[in-house]
């Protein structure tokens, strides 16, 4: 092999190593994206888990309700009447909550989506410029 093939292949194989180290500190930055859509599906979940647990306690209320009407009190009528009208306020409030929440997590789930075709993209444009550096490669070796 002479001195500029020799050149050649040192150059190439630095460019490869650059490229790979920029590769790597790609993919390092996508696991960081990726960490932090699963920190955020955490913080979602402890939502979800408080709103599991306010609708416990809205159907506890409700049993409680209904417990006090077979109990027969009377004169209490009227304020069973209107705390059942602030529960079905509330739960309504909580409903349009729960679908802001929903909202919330389509949006997170489609930017997930979104990053992976975006990833799955990059990924695929690697590969090809990689298969185009193996033919250099082959083509110089054949050559040399």
């Amino acid at each position: 092999m002479d001195a500029e093939t020799k050149i050649a292949f040192e150059k190439l194989g630095q460019k490869m190593h650059e490229g790979f180290g920029e590769m790597h500190r790609e993919f390092g930055f996508i696991h960081q994206k990726f960490e932090g859509i699963d920190q955020k599906f955490e913080g979602i979940d402890q939502k979800f888990e408080k709103v599991d647990q306010e609708f416990k306690n809205i159907r506890q209320e409700f049993k409680n309700v209904r417990q006090e009407m077979k109990t027969g009190l009377s004169g209490v009528t009227d304020l069973i009447i209107f705390e059942i009208g602030y529960l079905k306020i509330e739960i309504n409030g909580r409903f349009s909550e729960v679908n802001k929440r929903f909202d919330t997590l389509y949006a997170h789930v489609d930017g997930f989506i979104n990053l992976h075709k975006t990833l799955d993209m990059g990924l695929s444009a690697t590969r090809l410029q990689q298969g185009r550096l193996e033919e250099r490669v082959a083509n110089l070796e054949a050559k040399a």
